[in-house]
């Protein structure tokens, strides 16, 4: 399911200069749009742990090679945490690639992509 991100377009394409902390990363990331934590209305989804997405933040868990996972309905905050999260590891000197899970799982099923996914036995190597 891809996230609807017509919300979300509030910074993309606005014109003048990318953030000067990491704005090489922050364009190449590609991210739809430009979201901070700091502009995350966490009193609006008090289901979203605030203390967790702070301490994500921080980016150790990449440093760790750990996987963070959202899950939850639309309209909940999960591309707007993700987009946060992706501006704080650009900020830090970490590349970042956005993608959706719909995107990736084209490229993954798309012939002639190296380690693509065979239909045929419906194994992905990765």
């Amino acid at each position: 399911m891809e996230t609807d991100l017509a919300g979300l377009q509030d910074t993309a394409g606005a014109p003048g200069p990318a953030p000067a902390n990491g704005g090489r990363r922050i364009r190449s990331a590609r991210f739809p749009a430009v979201k901070s934590l700091d502009s995350f209305d966490f009193t609006a989804m008090p289901s979203v742990n605030k203390s967790l997405v702070m301490q994500l933040s921080r980016c150790e868990y990449i440093q760790r090679r750990e996987n963070v996972i959202a899950v939850g309905n639309s309209g909940t905050g999960k591309t707007h945490v993700a987009l946060g999260l992706g501006l704080a590891a650009c900020q830090r000197g970490m590349s970042v690639s956005f993608t959706t899970a719909a995107a990736l799982v084209h490229e993954l099923m798309r012939p002639g992509t190296r380690d693509a996914c065979s239909t045929s036995s419906g194994n992905c190597r990765v």
